[in-house]
């Protein structure tokens, strides 16, 4: 996908406040920045995240070439976007908490479908 293309999809998601969408909207946003696969996005858990200096990591239990997680983990950094606030990763995993003013730690972040 292009990154124009991206962005009006973003836009158009940002703008759309169903349930489905505002969790739509996270999954696409962090799958792009995390330059992950759909199943190490959806196995993101609150407890993977942590903030060093000003940058969000992220840590996957496990990878496609490293099942048992015998491997040391590093975390992917994802940054802050203020210039472009539709793609803002940031914005994304906060938008769920807010309007739907959910917050259940240890889960997944499909968890606000349950």
């Amino acid at each position: 996908m292009a990154i124009g293309l991206y962005k009006k999809v973003a836009m158009a998601m940002l703008q759309n406040t169903s349930q489905d969408m505002v969790i739509a909207r996270t999954f696409m946003i962090m799958s792009w920045n995390l330059m992950a696969r759909a199943a190490n996005t959806v196995s993101i858990c609150y407890s993977h995240l942590e903030w060093r200096d000003d940058a969000l990591c992220v840590y996957f239990a496990h990878m496609k070439n490293d099942q048992r997680g015998a491997r040391p983990r590093d975390p992917r950094h994802v940054y802050a976007n203020p210039l472009s606030p539709e793609i803002c990763p940031i914005l994304a995993l906060g938008k769920p908490f807010i309007v739907l003013s959910i917050m259940k730690c240890f889960t997944p972040l499909t968890f606000i479908l349950q």
